[in-house]
């Protein structure tokens, strides 16, 4: 039976308490079977995304393991790890040498706003 279950069961017959009371109880008051060990949280969304963003020479051992757990399990994120890791070397070593032929050639600014932007936001002031 699930905590929710639980939960369910002793509500309908008169329980008034929340539903994290019971999980609460469940936790710490109940017996785990012999051997048991609760499973470690998944990483974070930060955690993730800062194995992906950081030098690989960067992360301990322990990161590199659990970075790979997580890309063994989501071929989108590998995927994304590839164009991350392609795109950094791209910035590293400032080589656009391996884009696609296809790819549009950058463009001068058409007017003389956009033109002027960069020089604006850098010369804006705070009052």
């Amino acid at each position: 039976m699930t905590v929710l279950g639980l939960h369910r069961d002793i509500t309908a017959r008169g329980f008034r308490g929340h539903y994290s009371t019971v999980r609460d109880w469940v936790r710490r008051d109940l017996p785990r079977p012999e051997g048991f060990t609760r499973a470690l949280p998944p990483p974070s969304v930060r955690q993730v995304t800062g194995w992906l963003t950081r030098h690989p020479a960067t992360l301990t051992v322990e990161e590199k393991l659990h970075l790979n757990a997580v890309l063994d399990r989501c071929p989108e994120l590998t995927s994304a790890a590839e164009l991350t890791s392609s795109f950094a070397e791209m910035l590293i070593t400032l080589s656009g040498t391996r884009l696609p032929s296809g790819s549009p050639r950058p463009r001068r600014p058409t007017s003389r706003a956009s033109a002027a932007l960069p020089s604006a936001c850098t010369a804006t002031s705070t009052p």
